[in-house]
């Protein structure tokens, strides 16, 4: 997929120094979408 970014961009005249192709499992993607959220509350006593 880098190699076909690479030349879709040179293409258009762009330059890119570097591209890596990097993968994330479900439980990374899942946990990023989820940062923001609650885990855990608590009653007042």
């Amino acid at each position: 997929m880098a190699d076909q970014v690479g030349t879709i961009a040179s293409r258009a005249g762009i330059t890119l120094y570097e591209l890596s192709t990097q993968a994330a499992s479900l439980e990374e993607a899942y946990m990023a979408m989820t940062a923001d959220s609650l885990d855990f509350r608590s009653d007042a006593a």
